[in-house]
């Protein structure tokens, strides 16, 4: 009989500690699906700040606390594609490409992100609406984005990458 209790009490003590354990996988996963992801870089579009396999993390409630914000590199939603991609142009902006060179509200607008041999191919001027957003790619002559398939909605986006995790370089 005593051995019985025992076993009960061995088995008790395994559950409390697989409570924790399944408490703490289920937050994880709870906190995954709706605060924050890994995400791995496919493709060249973000040359030269993030390169094919880079792993990030993207934090994806960042939207609910504070506007987007011109600059932020984001992930979208396209067509069932995760494009990764940095926000240009902002809700009423005027956006084009002159010379290769980015206006934004008729004021050239500095890249400091991107290399002179990523700089843009011209398009004429767009005028986005009260809840559009432009992205591009940093690597212009390889990325698909607004310019190809036009602006984008807060709906799209997934979440603001935050930072690279893998590799550690100093990119």
């Amino acid at each position: 009989m005593s051995n019985f209790f025992n076993y009960m009490k061995k088995l008790l003590e395994l559950l409390k500690k697989e409570k924790i354990f399944i408490l703490l996988i289920i937050t994880i996963i709870v906190l995954k699906i709706f605060v924050f992801n890994f995400i791995l870089v496919k493709g060249d579009s973000m040359n030269p700040k993030f390169k094919n396999n880079d792993f990030m993390f993207l934090n994806k409630i960042i939207y609910n606390f504070q506007s987007i914000k011109r600059g932020d590199v984001i992930v979208l939603k396209y067509q069932n594609n995760d494009l990764i991609k940095r926000v240009i142009g902002l809700p009423k902006d005027k956006i084009k490409v002159e010379n290769g060179k980015l206006y934004i509200n008729n004021k050239e607008y500095k890249e400091n992100y991107i290399n002179s041999y990523t700089a843009s191919i011209d398009f004429t001027e767009i005028t986005l609406k009260d809840y559009e957003y432009f992205v591009m790619g940093d690597n212009r002559y390889n990325s698909y984005d607004s310019r190809n398939f036009g602006p984008i909605t807060k709906r799209n986006i997934i979440g603001r990458v935050e930072f690279k995790i893998f590799p550690f370089d100093k990119r």
